[in-house]
């Protein structure tokens, strides 16, 4: 029995599974308990059985549940047809994510699916995208994938924080306390369950940790009460180091603990310090507020006005982190450009013929030491690549990369230069 009803506390799915009975072939519940089992109820076959309901069937075996007590496990997401014995019903398939689980590895050789294929071009275009922004078109549906973690693991669970970039919220740690999983993507579609599955078990493809901040940039807002915010990215991607060091630093998931706390304190004043500026945008701040609180209901009727308002909100957020807290930390130095620097590429652009439309928003960035050309366009064409072949023959050194731009983050790209010698 597969269905696309979801549910997010054992509590909702077995209100929802005593008003759908006949689903699971039974006829009648006659006693109806809070201890194992659940319930014993006639089946329509006439026989008696003792059932446990669980939003998770292998939480069976995590809730310490004794297997002789029990003849069904009734669930609204399982992968395996018993557990410990005993017989499962699970409404939907349970796809999870466990990269620490060596068994589940696959090959990396061989030939990959059309879906496959179609959602490793997508995480390689995007350089990293959040998990569930891949619900489009054929790869939208109603399926989640959860992260498992281990009974040791949730004893050792550190602490929480309820700052706004923090990944793992209070009510985040409860669930997993209680299920011992996390949802870390959900309106997917079985087709990109699958494909997911298949790429991460051929090691083609990781996810990690993704501050909520971010999420949310790319397009994911999730009232769930056990999400966590994550990315998928390449394997090289994931190792990557580029000349501002390796990008998921910047992120204050990984942070420790102490300056992450002071981050998420700085980045609310900062919320609401652009909120203030922008009264004339109307009920920004309520806004503002609705997202730090995930408050789904008001962000969806949000107009096309306070919405763009949100936008410059979030990449005035972006900017502060990325500027006063990534590049300080790393003792990089940020200037404006002089008029030698604007010089330079017209220069450039005149002798070589370029066309330069990648020009906008220069300043100068000095990284250990060494003096970086940065401009921010809003985007990229055909011919600014173009370009930066051309420059790259000349001995210039060139890397784009959108995460770490300062100007209006979101929109602008980042363009790195460094000159020959």
């Amino acid at each position: 029995m597969k269905r696309a009803v979801h549910f997010d506390t054992e509590a909702e799915f077995r209100t929802w599974f005593e008003q759908n009975l006949a689903e699971f072939g039974i006829n009648k519940i006659i006693v109806n308990q809070e201890v194992c089992p659940d319930y014993v109820v006639i089946m329509k076959t006439g026989e008696t059985k003792r059932i446990e309901a669980e939003l998770l069937a292998i939480n069976f075996k995590y809730h310490r549940h004794e297997a002789e007590k029990v003849d069904l496990i009734v669930a609204c997401y399982a992968n395996a047809d018993q557990i410990g014995g005993v017989p499962v019903m699970a409404v939907n398939k349970l796809w999870e994510y466990r990269p620490e689980n060596p068994e589940s590895a696959q090959p990396p050789n061989g030939p990959l699916s059309e879906d496959e294929l179609k959602m490793l071009e997508a995480v390689q275009f995007s350089g990293g995208i959040e998990l569930s922004a891949l619900a489009e078109g054929d790869f939208r549906g109603n399926s989640r994938i959860f992260l498992h973690f281990n009974p040791d693991q949730v004893t050792k669970f550190p602490r929480a924080t309820n700052s706004l970039l923090g990944v793992v919220s209070p009510k985040t740690k409860q669930f997993i306390k209680k299920y011992h999983y996390a949802i870390i993507g959900e309106n997917l579609s079985e087709r990109a369950c699958a494909a997911f599955d298949g790429l991460s078990r051929r090691g083609l493809i990781k996810a990690r940790p993704l501050s909520f901040m971010l999420a949310a940039y790319d397009g994911v807002i999730s009232a769930h009460p056990g999400w966590i915010p994550t990315e998928v990215v390449t394997v090289d991607r994931f190792a990557e180091k580029s000349p501002f060091g390796n990008p998921q630093s910047a992120y204050p998931s990984r942070m420790p603990t102490k300056r992450r706390n002071a981050l998420g304190s700085s980045v609310r004043a900062k919320i609401f310090e652009f909120a203030d500026r922008q009264k004339a945008a109307g009920e920004l701040q309520r806004i503002v507020e609705s997202l730090v609180t995930r408050d789904e209901a008001t962000l969806r009727v949000m107009s096309e006005r306070e919405f763009d308002d949100l936008d410059r909100v979030l990449a005035g957020i972006t900017e502060a982190v990325r500027r006063d807290h990534f590049a300080k930390g790393r003792k990089w130095k940020h200037r404006e450009a002089r008029k030698r620097e604007g010089d330079l590429l017209e220069r450039l652009c005149q002798e070589h013929d370029l066309k330069g439309g990648w020009r906008d928003h220069v300043s100068v960035l000095e990284i250990d030491g060494t003096p970086m050309i940065l401009s921010e366009p809003y985007g990229l064409d055909a011919d600014d690549f173009e370009d930066f072949f051309k420059m790259k023959k000349l001995g210039w050194k060139v890397w784009v990369d959108e995460r770490l731009a300062t100007y209006f983050p979101g929109r602008a790209v980042c363009v790195l230069l460094c000159p020959p010698n």
